[in-house]
């Protein structure tokens, strides 16, 4: 699957068709369920933000939390250019399942799917 993505630098336009790094998003056993999708473009590298993500969840109980009613997160698979999370709510009765996909831009920064 290709998405458009629309680059600005420095007032250019730059449109470029950029590969989606993920088939699908998780999805659920449960036959009604939430699910959310975004691609989010940011000035660092797609490494620090992969590094941020890890941290958070490697950090829990210690100098991190779950501002969303303290859930519990896990790495389930991590590659350099995805990351699969699971989230055990605080109340430990729903668990979420994410897939982040990272993307560098040609012209520095990163794009990140989330599903």
């Amino acid at each position: 699957t290709m998405h458009l993505c629309l680059l600005l630098p420095a007032g250019c336009v730059l449109l470029v068709m950029l590969p989606t790094a993920y088939a699908e998003c998780p999805g659920s056993p449960s036959y009604v369920h939430a699910a959310c999708e975004m691609a989010v473009k940011f000035s660092d590298s797609c490494e620090s933000v992969h590094q941020e993500i890890t941290t958070r969840v490697n950090q829990q109980g210690l100098t991190w939390a779950d501002p969303h009613n303290n859930g519990t997160y896990s790495v389930t698979s991590e590659t350099k250019n995805r990351l699969e999370l699971s989230r055990l709510t605080g109340d430990k009765m729903y668990t979420d399942l994410m897939i982040f996909a990272f993307l560098d831009t040609p012209i520095g920064g990163g794009i990140v799917e989330a599903c």
